[in-house]
Order: C-alpha cells, then structure tokens, then sequence
C-alpha cells in the first residue's frame, strides 16, 4: 500500500457522531485507528511509521499484509479519529485486558520512535492514550522511558 493510499485511508478515517452510534467498532479497528492517530500526530504520515504500523497490526493480529490493508480500510470506513479517541479507548478498556492494553501503548512508542525521534506532539498524544486505556502510572511511566532510552541508544555516536 502505497502513502499516498495510506494517506487516503487516514483522510477517510473520520466519522460523524451519528455514524459512531450506529456502528459497532470491533477492537482490531479500534486498535487501527488509535496506531494511525499516533502515526498522524506529528503532522507528518512517515514510510517507517506507516511500515511500523502494518508489522504491529500484523503481528498483534497475527494478520497476513492483505488482511492488514484490509483492516486498515475497514477502520477508514468505520471511524473518525480525531475528536473521539475516547470512545476508542473505552471500546479498547472494555474488551482487553490491562496487559494487552499495555502492548498496545508499547506499540504506540514503536511506532513514534520509528523515524528515531519523538515529537513533542506523539509524545502527548501517548501520554493521553495511555490514560484513557486505564493504564497504572508506573507502567505508562515504564513504557515512556524505554522508547526514550531506545531513541538515545539509537541516535548515540558509536
């Protein structure tokens, strides 16, 4: 899939507060929607970021690449992310369990760390996403500090 689709499948990837109603979000497309609000937060839809979502949708998943594609345009046609993340998340604390909740934030810093740099606004999105999940303060603290530190190892002299 191409970025130009991927930007397509991000464009699409809003929906009214009528539509929301109406439709029931499984949490694969819950998931999708909250990685590509991450991906979209710095303003800018980066390759590696992009690529970093199709290998965590397709691990987590355990999705061949044409089923990710496939997810990808089922959240763009179920949901609008940006004034709703909340519905999202709850959606996401009612069907996963706090450990699954928190490889999902996890996977949240792989993607913000793939272009070896975390804006300031992926950074705040992180942080808002992991407290609407519910998720304990150490382990949000945990999970920051480690893709910190993975930025720093990364971007080091050798």
């Amino acid at each position: 899939m191409a970025v130009s689709k991927f930007s397509e499948v991000l464009d699409q990837c809003m929906l009214d507060a009528e539509q929301r109603k109406n439709n029931r979000v499984d949490a694969k497309i819950a998931a999708a929607i909250l990685l590509i609000a991450v991906v979209k937060a710095d303003g800018r839809v980066e390759r590696l970021e992009f690529a970093e979502v199709i290998e965590i949708l397709s691990k987590r998943f355990n999705l061949p690449a044409s089923e990710v594609g496939q997810l990808l345009e089922q959240a763009s046609d179920s949901a609008r992310m940006e004034h709703d993340l909340k519905d999202f998340t709850l959606h996401l604390r009612n069907a996963w369990n706090q450990q699954e909740r928190l490889n999902l934030l996890k996977s949240f810093w792989e993607i913000a760390i793939a272009d070896n740099l975390i804006d300031d606004r992926e950074r705040s999105l992180i942080q808002r996403l992991a407290h609407l999940l519910d998720l304990p303060a150490d382990e949000i603290a945990k999970a920051h500090d480690h893709a910190e530190n993975r930025i720093q190892l990364h971007n080091s002299p050798t």
